[in-house]
């Protein structure tokens, strides 16, 4: 129960958390969108969600470090997964492409 209940909370939260990198590098906030900031999103969200259902469900029961080596583990997959990903255009270079066409 305890995976099917993680496989189905991490599919909506993995949209939203492998992108938050993506915008900021869309908006120039960060150089890249690889690296250290997306492992620590993945690893976070990683451990957040294990440790919150863990809470909530009674029969299992987890310690925290093996939680935190899951999510360090689940971070550096991602990492190696998305590593050839390509990087968004900035918006800079995309407003200055829309006002040359005009």
């Amino acid at each position: 129960m305890f995976f099917i209940v993680y496989i189905f909370t991490n599919l909506p939260l993995s949209l939203i958390v492998d992108n938050i990198p993506k915008a900021l590098k869309s908006l120039d906030l960060i150089q890249t969108s690889k690296g250290w900031i997306p492992f620590l999103f993945d690893a976070g969200k990683t451990y957040i969600l294990i440790m919150t259902i863990d809470y909530f469900m009674e029969s299992i029961t987890i310690s925290w470090q093996g939680v935190f080596l899951f999510a360090i583990i689940r971070g550096s997959i991602g990492l190696k997964i998305k590593k050839d990903d390509p990087e968004p255009p900035s918006y800079s270079e995309v407003t200055k492409s829309l006002k040359n066409n005009e």
